[in-house]
């Protein structure tokens, strides 16, 4: 069989390579399927070419064409088995200008100045042998050994091709030191025919290769996909259980983590009273250690969960774009590779965003399914809306509307699980009785919006001068009720002239300038079945007497009295 009837053989085989290459790419990731596209289009035309040199006399438009396009088609090629494993070429526009040049300078040189078949097929192995070493020098640092590729058997083709293209070098720079010249390639040339014959093989073991390695990453990506809803599910049919939501921040993060392998990210929420505009750090895991100051809260627009929440969509970037040039080096610095924040959308109002990072080299971009993304986050929302209202009614059940401090029912509550602990421990337990001095002249004077805001100033003295473990109440009207933890008469005496002096030194507008004050009566629980109603009785006791001896101080129920 001559070289002409095998280039013929070799211009179907391509023919066919393309159809099914359109007919199967549509199923992979797109920049893959261009890719391979373009290669099965470049070689055809290449091959096509080739085939007229015969009938144009060898004119130079076909040799130079035939030859690029065949070269192109080899490195789109090597670019998709590439984008298959690692979803990005390195330095790929050096190589794309590299062979640019080698072969501009090489063909212009041996077509137009010193015509010679030889020296132009030496640069077109020359350049084949480094693009399919490149393309294995670059798996080999990404992921070592080929047992983790999708697409193996194209490997080691191009193994195999290095191999074959390497000894077509040494022999033909061997055969021009022997003064054998190769004067076209339809001459009986052996090595000529060796390599039609290498073609029609390579390119369809390649298609096989590419065959088989899409129904691998089709059922990979089924597998990820199944697992995605199964944590999907998991995840719903975990917070159905319960609306508390610190444990569902942990649910969210689990479902995070599971599905996407992040390390860190961020729940941000709604200020509330702040309108939709600016929204607060609810929840952070962050394994990486990131810096968080700066990213703490956000206004809408503002930063990449901003614009998330303004355009209503899933954003995606890379950490180089990350308009906080600073922030992004130290993220960098940290591993961080892309960022995304997916928008919380609940009922048509936008409740807050969630803020991911990547820390790996090469992102796959099945990780960045967008679509995924917003139906996952439309499932946040939804629970996270429920567990919010949840959260705001029991609110409204167990606080005072006027003040936000507990209300009555929710203290004795309190002191009922206190008591418990009171009989586990046996460490000491205190209540203080507060009442404001002569409100009822404040009311009159003033009027009840002033009384209430009266009411709203002594809160505010409370919550500043106790501690997070005590329990303050509206016990009812002017009164208000602490239950001090773990703290003796001595102590909570030194907590409650505190308070009088924070409230005392508090200016209250609407009662121009007059000094409002208030009195307290403490009782610490003497025994373990000392009732609140009880303690409230004798701290009702040391309050009159607080009254009866001029107001605005503390005074003790001291035990059995």
């Amino acid at each position: 069989m001559d070289n002409y009837t095998l280039l013929e053989t070799l211009v179907i085989m391509v023919g066919i390579n393309a159809i099914f290459t359109y007919a199967i790419s549509g199923n992979i990731d797109l920049d893959v399927a261009k890719r391979w596209r373009m290669s099965s289009i470049l070689i055809f035309f290449g091959c096509i070419l080739l085939l007229s040199q015969r009938y144009f006399n060898y004119y130079w438009i076909t040799i130079i064409l035939s030859n690029g396009f065949l070269l192109f088609g080899f490195y789109y090629q090597v670019s998709t088995a590439l984008c298959f494993e690692i979803k990005k070429i390195p330095y790929e526009n050096f190589v794309v200008l590299s062979i640019l040049i080698l072969y501009g300078v090489g063909f212009y040189y041996y077509t137009f100045i010193d015509f010679n078949t030889m020296f132009r097929v030496l640069i077109v192995s020359i350049i084949s042998f480094m693009l399919y070493f490149f393309s294995i020098a670059c798996i080999f640092q990404k992921k070592g050994l080929f047992l983790s590729l999708i697409s193996k058997e194209i490997w080691m083709l191009f193994i195999f091709s290095c191999a074959f293209y390497l000894v077509r070098i040494t022999i033909t720079i061997a055969e021009y030191l022997s003064d054998y010249r190769l004067h076209s390639l339809f001459d009986k040339d052996v090595l000529t025919s060796l390599t039609f014959i290498f073609l029609i093989v390579y390119n369809t073991i390649f298609l096989n290769g590419m065959f088989n390695a899409t129904l691998r990453d089709k059922n990979r990506l089924l597998k990820q996909d199944k697992n995605r809803f199964t944590h999907l599910f998991e995840f719903l049919n975990d917070t159905a259980k319960h609306l508390d939501l610190q444990g569902l921040y942990k649910s969210i993060e689990s479902i995070l983590r599971k599905s996407f392998g992040v390390p860190s990210g961020a729940i941000y929420l709604k200020d509330e009273g702040h309108g939709e505009y600016s929204h607060t750090m609810a929840y952070l895991f962050n394994e990486l250690e990131l810096p968080i100051n700066q990213v703490k809260t956000f206004k809408m627009g503002e930063g990449l969960s901003g614009k998330a929440v303004e355009q209503e969509k899933v954003i995606i970037i890379d950490i180089d774009s990350y308009p906080n040039k600073e922030l992004a080096e130290d993220y960098k610095s940290k591993g961080v590779s892309h960022m995304v924040s997916i928008p919380l959308i609940a009922s048509n109002e936008i409740i807050g965003a969630i803020t991911i990072v990547y820390s790996i080299d090469e992102i796959k971009k099945e990780l960045f399914d967008k679509k995924f993304l917003l139906y996952l986050g439309e499932q946040i929302s939804l629970v996270l809306h429920n567990a919010i209202l949840y959260n705001k009614l029991s609110g409204l059940a167990n606080t005072d509307f006027l003040t936000g401090l507990y209300n009555r029912r929710k203290i004795q509550e309190l002191f009922h699980i206190e008591e418990k602990r009171f009989k586990r421990n046996n460490k000491a337990l205190t209540i203080a009785l507060i009442d404001l001095d002569h409100f009822k002249i404040v009311n009159d004077t003033y009027g009840h919006e002033c009384g209430d805001e009266v009411l709203k100033c002594m809160a505010n003295a409370l919550k500043k001068s106790c501690r997070d473990t005590d329990y303050i109440c509206r016990w009812g009207g002017e009164e208000f009720l602490i239950i001090f933890v773990e703290t003796t008469l001595a102590n909570a005496k030194i907590a409650s002239e505190r308070i009088l002096t924070v409230f005392s030194t508090t200016t209250i507008e609407c009662t121009q300038d007059t000094s409002v004050t208030a009195s307290i009566g403490l009782a610490q629980k003497n025994c373990v079945d000392e009732t609140l109603d009880e303690l409230t009785i004798r701290a009702d006791k040391a309050l009159y007497e607080a009254k009866s001896n001029g107001r605005n101080q503390v005074r003790c129920s001291y035990p059995y009295e």
